[in-house]
């Protein structure tokens, strides 16, 4: 059976039809038109015999089955792709992690072992700290033997008497004092040596300042020397003070006023430490202490005026700073030579030395006295060109108003 096309309305028909079911066109006329046309449009249909159909059912079946294979052959290599993709992240985070820090540490730590043998103490020190840091950011794993080891180090150090590397060592683990201890014999020797510490890091800014009494603190708190021995429960006040300082001002003089404060407090009832003495007379302290400023009591607070005055207690002679480092507002009474004092453009304190100085460059600055603190409310006074001294007492100048 073919298909034509109805010549008036242009619908496909069967050949076979007499006329056209769309429009009534007779069949008869179809011919005419197309040979006057020249066209006779004939659309096949192909007859499909059963055992083609069944050929065609059997061809689909066989494609759908291997569709389905492919599929499930995809499903399943889905999840051996994802496992292989887990097994080598996990791989190289253990290289990452473990296999490579293990293997720094391994080098690190035979390195401490050659200097350990052949006496090297700090530097077989900071080779075991690395192997430990290699396997642990925090210090709570070890790497074999690497604590103990570094212990051991630091204490060698401290019997050869070697105590600037030791304190090092402890500055940069305050834990290791922990386990240290010092000979009855060696007490004396260590306690000049933190004093003299000290008195050395309030001569420095704050962070060293903070940094060189750290090691002086955990010597002291963890018993290393006996908390009844010398200045050690001063040891002890003056690291909580630092340490506290520290942590709450940002600023250098606003630290050493603050530390200034807090000393001068423990000076007021405790005047035989003499070891707070010899810090307040540091260059950082000294004016803090002198003045009367504390972390309570500022020199702004008061239109930048004195807040303590000094006087002789054997005559009119007074002492007083107006304004930290505001220029020479000071003076001492007739001595004569002091009658300078209230004529130069500014002053300055190094090493408990008063100094006034001048605008003019080429003026060099004139020692005047030295200043020794004795107690609190006490302090002596010595000219620098006579040698003369007088003892002055601490007036609480802002109270007389």
């Amino acid at each position: 059976m073919a298909l034509i096309k109805c010549t008036e309305c242009g619908k496909e028909i069967s050949s076979l039809a007499d006329f056209c079911p769309n429009c009534g066109c007779p069949s008869s006329e179809f011919a005419t038109k197309s040979d006057n046309q020249g066209e006779i449009v004939v659309v096949t249909e192909e007859v499909v015999s059963d055992s083609d159909n069944d050929e065609m059912v059997e061809n689909q079946k066989e494609n759908s089955e291997e569709t389905e294979t492919e599929i499930e052959t995809k499903k399943s290599k889905t999840p051996f792709i994802a496992l292989t993709l887990i097994v080598i992240v996990i791989a190289i985070i253990v290289v990452g992690f473990v296999v490579i820090p293990y293997s720094n540490a391994s080098e690190h730590y035979k390195n401490g072992i050659g200097y350990l043998e052949s006496n090297q103490y700090y530097n077989a020190y900071k080779q075991f700290q690395v192997a430990i840091n290699c396997v642990s950011s925090n210090y709570t794993s070890d790497y074999k033997d690497s604590k103990s080891l570094s212990v051991t180090c630091v204490q060698k150090l401290i019997d050869e008497k070697d105590y600037e590397l030791a304190f090092k060592c402890i500055t940069d683990n305050e834990d290791i004092a922990k386990h240290i201890t010092v000979k009855e014999d060696d007490y004396a020797e260590l306690g000049d040596f933190i004093d003299k510490r000290l008195i050395n890091a309030f001569s420095k800014d704050k962070n060293s300042a903070h940094n060189d009494i750290k090691a002086c603190y955990a010597i002291a708190a963890n018993n290393v020397l006996p908390n009844n021995y010398g200045n050690v429960k001063a040891y002890i006040n003056i690291g909580i003070y630092t340490a506290t300082s520290h942590a709450e001002y940002g600023d250098d003089e606003d630290f050493f006023i603050s530390v200034s404060s807090a000393l001068c407090d423990l000076l007021e009832n405790n005047s035989e430490l003499d070891i707070i003495k010899r810090i307040l007379e540091q260059d950082s302290l000294i004016e803090h202490f002198l003045s009367g400023e504390t972390a309570d009591r500022r020199h702004e607070d008061y239109g930048g005026e004195c807040i303590s005055t000094w006087n002789d207690i054997n005559s009119d002679r007074q002492f007083f700073i107006h304004g930290i480092g505001n220029g020479g507002c000071s003076r001492i009474g007739s001595w004569e030579d002091y009658d300078n004092v209230d004529n130069g453009s500014y002053y300055t304190i190094k090493n408990a030395t008063y100094y006034i100085g001048f605008d003019d460059k080429t003026k060099e600055e004139i020692p005047q006295f030295t200043i020794t603190i004795n107690s609190y409310n006490n302090i002596t006074v010595a000219s620098c060109s006579t040698n003369e001294e007088m003892t002055m007492t601490r007036r609480d100048f802002q109270n007389l108003w």
